[in-house]
């Protein structure tokens, strides 16, 4: 592998959410999804310190979006001050291509692997336990 992400926190902050309170119809969409990320093996079960909770946000067709509110981590995490270069500038540097090609990768955020470090981290909570990013 090239890369992992890495999550960078101080030392012994550790961020322990409860999960919030769901209506069952809510629950049951969070273990489904929880449950085909199982199977895709993106996480697996763990009783890690970290978790934060889950959250279904409204997509416009109607349907969820299962997301995981990271804010409690992003405000004790730090950030890379490099600012990424303005994608305009870079093609500017290509000069006079003959062909471009643009790539959008499905669930992007799954493809670039953690730390081992970084894991526990992501870890999240649902109403039937605890999970994490492998």
């Amino acid at each position: 592998m090239l890369t992992y992400h890495v999550i960078q926190t101080e030392p012994g902050v550790v961020v322990q959410e409860t999960t919030r309170p769901l209506p069952r119809r809510m629950r049951e969409a969070i273990e489904e999804e929880v449950q085909v990320m199982l199977d895709l093996g993106v996480i697996e079960r763990s009783q890690r310190e970290w978790r934060s909770p889950v959250v279904l946000v409204p997509k416009p067709d109607g349907s969820r979006r299962f997301c995981i509110d990271f804010r409690r981590v992003n405000a004790i995490s730090k950030f890379d001050a490099y600012p990424m270069p303005c994608v305009d500038e870079l093609l500017d540097r290509l000069g006079e291509p003959c062909y471009i090609t643009m790539l959008d990768l499905t669930k992007g955020y799954w493809q670039i692997p953690l730390d081992p470090r970084s894991k526990e981290k992501t870890a999240f909570a649902t109403p039937s336990g605890c999970t994490i990013s492998p």
